[in-house]
């Protein structure tokens, strides 16, 4: 694999199940080392023991299940516990964790138990965890396959604006539709690139990404079976909401 991630970026991973989505999103922070090759965080090799802290500051990561990560008996000291293992004074982590917690729209709950919140709360409060310590890199491995849908929506949403504020995503997921969110999208097959481009290009390829056991979005199959009916749509993947405004303006105006 030959992978370059910039600053900035969006990026969303698909695969099949063993497809090596999680042990990517291990390398990317040194939580696994490379056996062959490199991998380059900001210039640093992660084999290099000296720079697993500057590293793990760069790039943060978010599991599947809150449960896993969330460590205090009250959302701000589960806020703080990364701040404090790193050192920082205290006015700098209540200052932090004040913002982190608002970043993530959970400033009212800083005082509650983790165990007294919802799904998609308690993915909030990890992010805000990793929010914390501000690194300029966030990657989450599938962190709302275990959320309702407003708790997958929250959490897109928040993605979504912290990456228009600079920070580099990388969302690694098995819900294809989380793929219209990102600039770019890298579908993984047996530890290799198969497909990599803008969503509009990788999840039109609706052949290709079922001989990689990943089924096209249901928007995607729709727009494709309308357009090869004659019905006229924009050629661009579409979410549900853009879709459905595409057709309402073909119907004839009275």
């Amino acid at each position: 694999m030959n992978l370059e991630i910039e600053a900035g970026d969006f990026l969303c991973i698909l695969g099949a199940n063993g497809s090596g989505k999680s042990t990517l999103a291990r390398l990317l922070n040194a939580l696994l080392l490379p056996t062959e090759g490199q991998v380059l965080v900001d210039g640093m090799d992660t084999r290099d023991p000296s720079k697993t802290w500057p590293i793990r500051q760069a790039v943060g990561l978010v599991f599947q299940n809150p449960d896993n990560q969330i460590v205090g008996t009250v959302v701000e000291e589960d806020i703080a516990f990364g701040l404090e293992n790193l050192g920082f004074p205290s006015p700098e982590i209540r200052r932090r964790v004040e913002w982190a917690l608002e970043k993530v729209r959970m400033l009212s709950y800083r005082n509650h138990p983790p165990h007294m919140l919802s799904g998609g709360q308690k993915q909030r409060v990890a992010i805000a965890g990793i929010l914390a310590m501000k690194p300029r890199c966030i990657v989450l491995d599938e962190p709302t396959s275990l959320l309702d849908p407003k708790g997958r929506g929250e959490v897109r949403e928040l993605l979504l604006e912290l990456n228009r504020e600079g920070i580099t995503i990388i969302l690694i997921t098995h819900l294809i539709e989380e793929a219209m969110l990102a600039r770019r999208v890298l579908v993984l097959d047996q530890g290799k690139i198969a497909l990599l481009g803008a969503p509009e290009e990788v999840l039109s390829k609706t052949d290709e990404l079922r001989t990689y056991h990943l089924e096209p979005p249901l928007t995607v199959r729709l727009a494709q079976a309308l357009a090869s009916n004659g019905v006229r749509l924009p050629k661009k993947v579409m979410p549900v909401e853009e879709l459905r405004n595409a057709l309402c303006a073909l119907r004839p105006k009275i």
